[in-house]
């Protein structure tokens, strides 16, 4: 089973300083984590961290430390009153990344300690060196978590081990590195919708290297989308869209895990299933699924990259092309917060067609849309563009900070800008009961149909 450990940027902020208060002997803390548990996946959601107080050390050095008792039942009973997770944290000043043999041996009473005071939690212990990490979680055995996230505006990821294709990606690891290489193979990346913009991007995702791709869409390839869908062909027509991005995407032979599911994220079991991404890419063009993906991110603190294109034009003339990619990152401003979404807008789409006409002829509603204008040129560019910034936030330090989270492109003047926007105070990105949650009824506390 895959393992995971998600921090939000404070929560990441507030362990290194608990860690690095006395940098030159070890110290110590413990993360309170929200459980989120499938079929395939544990991921652990970083709640809060508990400091241990000067008083509870009773031994401190650069290669060790032993702490009080209450030290631990403090924790415990945080843990077990709030129902959470617990993981054991110490550095290792001495520049040492791994679990010591002393680690080994203290560390399963530990676990066993914790097990008896939260029962029905997993639990666990991490290793913090120089600003990296290395974890582990017992299910009920020790097994290495194989990814560690911290999502902020610059995004660091420590993975677990893995070889990558050095071959086959010898002119990508000379720009991001072995170990970049590596990282990408052990992430599970989603792109919703498999469309102009979802092809391009689950295409561009593989090329790069990315071990695993889950794809979702509920669409069957019509003859209009040939021209837009990347691996597409007249053929293939009436097939579910998924199934034929599955089958080009397999079809490369880079050795990508392809997980196509065919069904809308507006069902309850299938927005489920993206519970097991680390990264989310929103290829979409309506705003009920957006909403869906924005409050998945909420509760499960996984980044959602949203792309966006809208052609102008009049009497098939092009007037104006815009593209835009927004990321959602824990405590950056959602969709509702920079209008890219609308209680308005949800309302309508939720209205059956009879109903929605019914709305338009007493003037409670706009007209129908028309089908959109579409190019492939803009919507491969837009999806180009959103798989750069993906790799901006992995791998270029600090690049992300002085920009937004939004970029806005006008695609026929070759101009770009970023944003950051404003979090709304009464916005339900600020309503703390969502955050980091996880796992509730209903899922994600939304009415499913």
């Amino acid at each position: 089973m895959r393992s995971s450990l998600v921090f939000s940027d404070a929560t990441a902020r507030s362990l290194h300083e608990a860690l690095q208060a006395a940098p030159f002997v070890e110290r110590a803390a413990f993360l309170l984590c929200t459980e989120v548990r499938t079929d395939r996946s544990c991921k652990l959601i970083v709640n809060q961290v508990v400091s241990v107080r000067p008083e509870d050390y009773l031994r401190q050095h650069t290669a060790g430390m032993s702490l009080a008792s209450p030290a631990y039942t403090s924790a415990a009973k945080i843990a077990r009153d709030a129902g959470s997770s617990i993981i054991f944290v110490h550095s290792h000043p001495s520049g040492a990344l791994y679990f010591s043999d002393q680690d080994d041996r203290e560390e399963p009473k530990l676990i066993e300690f914790f097990k008896a005071r939260v029962p029905g939690r997993t639990h666990g212990a991490l290793v913090v060196c120089d600003g990296c990490m290395v974890g582990r979680i017992y299910m009920p055995e020790p097994a290495a978590l194989d990814v560690i996230a911290e999502w902020g505006a610059q995004w660091k990821v420590h993975a677990g081990a893995s070889v990558a294709k050095q071959d086959i990606f010898d002119r990508s690891i000379r720009a991001i590195g072995r170990d970049g290489q590596a990282l990408l193979g052990q992430l599970v990346i989603g792109v919703v919708g498999a469309g102009g913009t979802g092809s391009a991007a689950a295409q561009v995702l593989a090329r790069l290297g990315v071990g695993t791709l889950r794809l979702f869409d509920d669409d069957k390839l019509e003859d209009t989308n040939v021209p837009r869908v990347l691996g597409a062909t007249m053929g293939q027509v009436g097939q579910a869209k998924v199934r034929v991005l599955e089958e080009h995407l397999r079809s490369i032979g880079l050795g990508t895990i392809v997980d196509a599911v065919e069904g809308s994220i507006c069902r309850q079991d299938v927005a489920a299933m993206l519970r097991d991404c680390d990264v989310i890419f929103s290829c979409v063009d309506k705003e009920m699924p957006r909403s869906i993906l924005m409050a998945h991110h909420l509760h499960y603190l996984t980044p959602v990259i949203d792309l966006g294109v809208k052609i102008e034009a009049s009497q098939q003339s092009i007037k104006e092309v815009w593209g835009r990619i927004t990321t959602m990152t824990p405590g950056s401003p959602c969709l509702f917060c920079r209008g890219r979404i609308s209680a308005e807008g949800l309302r309508l789409e939720a209205m059956r067609l009879d109903e929605r006409s019914a709305q338009v002829r007493q003037g409670y509603a706009p007209e129908l849309d028309e089908p959109a204008p579409a190019v492939v040129a803009y919507t491969s560019a837009v999806a180009s563009m959103a798989a750069a910034e993906f790799l901006a936030r992995l791998f270029l330090p600090g690049a992300r900070k002085s920009l937004g989270d939004e970029s806005l492109m006008r695609l026929d003047l070759g101009t770009v800008r970023s944003n950051s926007g404003t979090r709304r105070a009464n916005c339900i990105c600020a309503n703390d009961v969502s955050f980091a949650a996880g796992d509730v009824l209903p899922h994600l506390g939304l009415s499913w149909g």
